[in-house]
């Protein structure tokens, strides 16, 4: 099999929010969003930290678990938010967060978790590629895309636009948003 790996950031003068982790038997990739570190965010540590923090975080418990792929990321979001939930407000809208991708091989069969917009791809020989997403996030983002690009980027009416899709996604996740009642696309092949 043949890897390769590649990340940068979006903007060369901003921290690079991917990350990509692998191992002869697992794959983890984030895309980190949210705001950049601001004090308005409730976050200090910004979504660079917290894709490489959480990413980090899954490539080990991927590796290191035989838990389905969902209960290893519902492990590395309480263990990464627990690393500085005493000093930031995690219920703030624009606290960071991040697309996921995992891929795991263990014996003959492979397991995988895509949540967001990030797209997991099999080459297939001798077939059509195999395209796995999670369409939520772009249904949820299309029913709220034309207010906040009705604003300016930036003014009080953009951050009160930007603000409505992070709270509808907390209230059908449940109160929290925690992953534990956020059905995860997982699949085994």
């Amino acid at each position: 099999m043949r890897l390769s790996l590649a990340t940068e950031p979006a903007y060369a003068d901003r921290p690079n929010k991917g990350f990509v982790g692998a191992t002869p038997d697992a794959i983890v990739l984030l895309d980190g969003a949210g705001a950049p570190a601001d004090p308005e965010t409730g976050c200090s540590h910004g979504v660079a930290w917290y894709s490489h923090t959480l990413g980090s975080t899954l490539l080990a418990g991927v590796t290191q678990s035989a838990d389905s792929l969902t209960a290893i990321l519902a492990a590395g979001i309480e263990a990464t938010a627990s690393m500085h939930d005493f000093c930031c407000d995690l219920s703030h809208p624009g606290s960071p967060s991040a697309t996921v991708v995992m891929l795991r091989r263990t014996a003959n069969v492979l397991d995988w978790l895509v949540l967001a917009d990030s797209v997991l791809v099999f080459d297939v020989l001798d077939a059509e590629p195999v395209v796995i997403c999670d369409e939520r996030e772009t249904l949820t983002g299309n029913r709220y895309r034309e207010p906040m690009n009705a604003v300016i980027r930036g003014s009080p009416e953009h951050l009160q636009a930007l603000s409505r899709p992070c709270a509808h996604t907390a209230t059908s996740t449940g109160d929290s948003g925690s992953p534990q009642s956020t059905p995860s696309p997982q699949n085994r092949r």
